[in-house]
């Protein structure tokens, strides 16, 4: 039963990994607006949505959360392992 749950958390980890790189691979692709002006040629441009505020207001905490999910799961990993030892 508690393997399952570690291969539960394991999981959730791969799947909140792989939806945080479509978002923001697709905030670092996707622009819009032609509101910021080359500093070189002086035209008006569109930012990627990464540049805003607002979108990395919502991927970095997750990506913050993401990254201590896989530390906090290997710890949990390593503790599972040195009882299954113990227990054999």
């Amino acid at each position: 039963m508690m393997f399952t749950r570690l291969q539960l958390l394991q999981q959730s980890n791969v799947m909140l990994s792989k939806a945080l790189t479509i978002g923001i691979r697709y905030g670092i692709v996707r622009t819009q607006f032609k509101n910021f002006r080359d500093p070189t040629t002086g035209k008006l441009i569109e930012r990627s949505i990464i540049d805003y505020q607002t979108h990395l207001d919502r991927l970095c905490p997750l990506l913050a959360f993401n990254t201590a999910m896989v530390f906090g799961n290997q710890r949990i990993l390593a503790s599972y392992n040195q009882m299954m030892s113990n227990v054999t």
